[in-house]
Parts: C-alpha cells; structure tokens; sequence
C-alpha cells in the first residue's frame, strides 16, 4: 500500500512540476510560480533536490518537492591516506532517502517591508523510500540485496526568500526533518533532526 501510496504521488508531483504555473497578482516580486534546485543538509545526511511554488494566494504558496538525500551513519567518518591522500569513508554506510514532499509556505509580511525580501513558515509532508544498500560485496550482489522501505515524513520550520534579480530568488529555510521507517533500518526505527536547505530558483514567465 505504501509503495503504492509512493509511486502515485511521485507520479503527480512530476505532472505539476511540468504543467503551466497559475499566477496571482501579488504585491510582492517573490509571489510568482517558481522552480528551481535544493542543497540540503541534516543532522542524519545531506542532498539534493528540485522544488516548485505556486502562488495560492496573497499570503499563501503552494510548494512541492522531490529530493534525494544520502544517510550519514553515526560511526562513519572521512580518512585520508597520507600516503596517497587519496579519502575514503570508514564505518561506511550505504543507506539512501527518496521522497516527495507536499506543502503550504506563509508569508505573514506581506506589502509589510520591502519587496525583494520575505520571510516565511513553511510545512511540508509526503511519502519516501528508503533504499538501504549493503556496504560491501560486488556491486551485482549489492542490487540482488537492495532492500527498500516504504514510509512518510514530513518537515516544519521557517525561512526567508530573497530576490537576487529580476527572476532569479535564493531561500535559505532551517526547521526539523523527520523520516519514519516501517522496521528498524540500519539500526534505527526513525532518522530526524534538524535540516537546513538553500534553495535556488527561477520565476516562471
């Protein structure tokens, strides 16, 4: 069912993604449709996404997400080879997020302070998988032992969006990112903690 739940608004997602954005007459320069990429880091790993926001109204955005994010294990670390200075990761720990992410973001300032700069609270929520890779064989052998984990998560905080250019916004945003499991994976039942994202993105014509 969760895997059903999954794939069906992946699917969704990625036909709003690609349909023509709706407008709304805002009186702020950041109100527009947008769509851009993410850098995420959290306190269990870090990623990359691609987002999108509709306006809903004067103070409401629509925004969606779909990210990627790669699980940093509690004992794993960087080393380098003072020899060849070449890095390599020990406790290694191969355990990946995928998820897609529905939510509002409110603007409580609008027409309130100047038009290239608003702060925002921001909810989110959506299915995820997590594919939990094993950390050593042949990578034939890692696929054939690949298990993938269905489940929710949902995150919650606040940030601000800031216009650089006609077009072009950057949005800095930090809050709590929790990802439920359906069994415990890799030794946990539950990966959370507190997320950082920096958003680029570009207005829609």
């Amino acid at each position: 069912m969760l895997k059903k739940y999954f794939i069906i608004t992946l699917f969704l997602f990625v036909n709003i993604l690609l349909s023509q954005p709706s407008t709304f007459n805002s009186n702020i320069g950041l109100g527009k449709a947008n769509r851009g990429i993410s850098l995420e880091t959290a306190d269990f790993g870090s990623g990359l996404s691609v987002f999108m926001v509709q306006p809903l109204s004067e103070k409401f955005q629509f925004f969606g997400q779909l990210k990627a994010m790669e699980v940093t294990g509690e004992g794993e670390m960087t080393v380098v080879d003072y020899w060849s200075y070449y890095p390599y990761k020990v406790n290694k720990f191969d355990l990946y997020i995928a998820q897609s992410l529905f939510g509002v973001k409110y603007h409580p300032f609008v027409g309130q302070i100047a038009n290239n700069f608003s702060p925002y609270f921001m909810f989110s929520i959506g299915p995820l998988a997590l594919i939990d890779v094993p950390e050593y064989g042949k990578f034939n052998n890692k696929l054939k032992n690949t298990n993938t984990y269905y489940n929710s998560g949902f995150v919650l905080g606040l940030g601000a969006d800031f216009m650089i250019q006609s077009r072009q916004t950057i949005s800095i945003f930090i809050g709590y990112d929790h990802v439920n499991t359906s069994d415990i994976v890799d030794g946990r039942n539950k990966y959370n903690g507190t997320i950082i994202k920096l958003m680029f993105g570009q207005n829609i014509k």
